[in-house]
């Protein structure tokens, strides 16, 4: 990234608010490629990443550079599912068409050729020892030198989908999937459903605080969090909408942000607080949560584009 474009970000950064918030938005008429944002990340570099259902941006505050079949011949698809940084700085980008890798402006395109189970990727993750874990409906792949294997001891009925990874600082890594909540430990599996005290087996997300708090999205009942060996429940709303929850991401002071299906929740001192259309966020379908090196939350929208929450004046 040009030193130009790492101030750019920092000059629209403002330390996150508690409440309330207004928004920054940016779409397609603001250079945005496409309006439904899937997944947000900021890489070391200072850029922006935005996987789009059309497109992948990059953001340096000011302008966005878009990537696609078109112009990059090394990507097989325009739909981008899924962002991560690894530890070494490597960028990896999930879509339907295989596993992107981005290192020194290159992309490098992984697909069944190289022993994914199948090329639609859901979401990637990175062990406590650095190996690289990657979701493929209801297969877990990880990457061996330049190719990937099943995980041993892994697997997952054809109807099971993982929908989220997240590996722990206590070296476990914990699934979302539609039928239930699964943690991979010393490399056992242990599988976690309604009788376990889920509220739903419906999973969407999965997230891990700075407490080593494990907090769970669901589909139609809100939060679930795993703390101290146990799950409690946390419904957003008596309505549906606000109980579908896609993203989940937590800011410098410790605060919990929710992206549901009914806009934003704040989680702070065991109260949430809302915010919707009618406070400025240009989509209540949020997708997409990240927190960027100033402490500025980023949300990405299906419909809305790309929003960032600052001090309301």
């Amino acid at each position: 990234m040009t030193a130009s474009g790492m101030r750019v970000l920092a000059s629209v950064a403002a330390p996150l608010p508690r409440s309330p918030l207004s928004f920054r938005v940016w779409q397609v008429k603001d250079g945005l490629p496409q309006n439904q944002v899937r997944d947000v990340k900021q890489t070391r570099d200072g850029y922006l990443w935005i996987a789009t259902n059309d497109t992948l941006a990059r953001f340096d505050g000011v302008r966005f550079a878009v990537f696609n079949r078109e112009n990059t011949p090394s990507l097989r698809s325009n739909v981008f599912t899924a962002l991560f940084e690894d530890r070494a700085g490597r960028l990896w980008i999930g879509s339907d068409g295989g596993l992107v890798r981005h290192t020194d402006g290159q992309f490098t395109t992984f697909t069944t050729a190289q022993g994914l189970a199948a090329d639609t990727v859901t979401s990637i993750a990175e062990s406590p020892g650095g190996q690289l874990l990657v979701a493929t409906g209801n297969a877990l792949n990880e990457m061996q030198g330049e190719r990937f294997s099943p995980v041993k001891g892994f697997e997952l009925p054809a109807n099971r989908t993982i929908r989220q990874l997240c590996s722990t600082r206590s070296g476990d890594l914990w699934l979302a999937t539609n039928a239930g909540a699964i943690r991979l430990s010393r490399g056992q599996a242990q599988h976690y459903t309604l009788k376990d005290g889920l509220k739903s087996e419906n999973l969407s997300a999965v997230f891990e605080d700075r407490r080593g708090d494990v907090w769970f999205g669901t589909v139609g009942q809100g939060l679930i969090r795993w703390s101290q060996n146990q799950f409690e429940h946390h419904a957003l709303t008596a309505g549906q909408p606000g109980n579908i929850v896609y993203a989940l991401v937590e800011d410098a002071a410790g605060v919990l942000w929710i992206g549901t299906h009914g806009g934003l929740y704040q989680f702070s001192g065991g109260q949430f607080t809302h915010f919707t259309r009618r406070d400025g966020l240009p989509s209540d379908f949020v997708l997409a949560l990240c927190t960027d090196h100033e402490g500025s939350l980023w949300a990405g929208t299906d419909g809305g584009g790309l929003a960032r929450a600052g001090h309301r004046r």
